[in-house]
């Protein structure tokens, strides 16, 4: 053989073996995520470039996160999402304390996180790419209003906007969570914004599911919000929480009071 042709052959072989070695499972690839490894990192690049970080925890003995990688994370729209995103790897069985920290019991489990850490959303288990591109939009489509909103801690309306931002972004039990902070803070003066930030408690206990807690707030804000609008949206809250109990005497009851006190509001509400 040539020397030429040896050397044809011997590039040939070099290109195949490096077809045959498997990509990092980590790192960025061509087109493809690219996919951090340090918490770290992830949150101060976070903070600078403005973005949330879209956390993967995995498992390397879990099929379902495996098969997440093969398909999911390959979608062209889930790639394309992921531009806004800091994106971070998490291998459960070796980050511990990061599992423990934010309380992961099942892989994979996507966690959505702000600059500071603190958790916006979460997906526990596998998910196919056009809910998570979803998903991915409604974390980053209103963060900026977030962060914004988060530099002026103590302020009710702020608490209302961050509220919002973390029930659309589809946890509402953390938006219970940042308003009871707020009321924590509020002054026994300030009658009317704390009526206010309840009646969103309330809101978002419904949304949370948590039906029992939020036809408690609503009943409260019914007999003695100061404000009339207050009470009206409280009754319309109360019908909603009264119907998923299943407790309709109670609903209809609520309802009528609503059309009596407060027409408009019934009308506008469909009740």
């Amino acid at each position: 053989m040539s020397r030429g042709g040896s050397s044809a052959v011997a590039a040939l072989l070099v290109l195949a073996a490096g077809a045959a070695l498997p990509s990092a499972f980590a790192g960025e690839a061509p087109g493809g995520i690219p996919w951090g490894e340090s918490l770290a990192r992830a949150l101060d690049q976070a903070e600078r470039d403005g973005k949330p970080v879209l956390v993967d925890v995995w498992a390397v003995w879990c099929v379902p996160c495996k098969e997440m990688d093969d398909t999911t994370y390959r979608s062209a729209l889930v790639i394309r999402e992921a531009s806004a995103f800091v994106p971070l790897k998490v291998d459960a069985d070796v980050a511990t304390s990061f599992v423990e920290r934010y309380r992961v019991d099942a892989y994979p489990t996507l966690l959505f996180l702000d600059g500071r850490g603190r958790e916006i959303s979460r997906w526990r288990g596998a998910i196919a790419a056009e809910p998570l591109a979803g998903l991915m939009r409604q974390v980053g489509g209103g963060y900026t209003a977030y962060r914004l909103a988060l530099e002026r801690e103590g302020d009710p309306a702020s608490a209302i906007v961050v509220a919002d931002y973390l029930t659309a972004a589809g946890s509402p039990a953390g938006a219970v969570d940042r308003l009871r902070a707020s009321l924590g803070a509020l002054p026994d003066s300030a009658s009317s914004t704390r009526d206010a930030l309840e009646l969103r408690v309330g809101e978002a206990q419904l949304a949370a599911g948590e039906s029992k807690a939020a036809c408690r707030t609503f009943e409260r804000l019914a007999e003695r919000a100061a404000e009339p609008e207050t009470r009206g949206r409280a009754l319309i809250g109360l019908v909603r929480a009264e119907r998923l109990r299943g407790r309709e005497a109670r609903a209809e009851a609520a309802r009528n009071r609503l059309r009596e006190e407060f027409p408009g509001l019934a009308e506008t509400s469909g009740l």
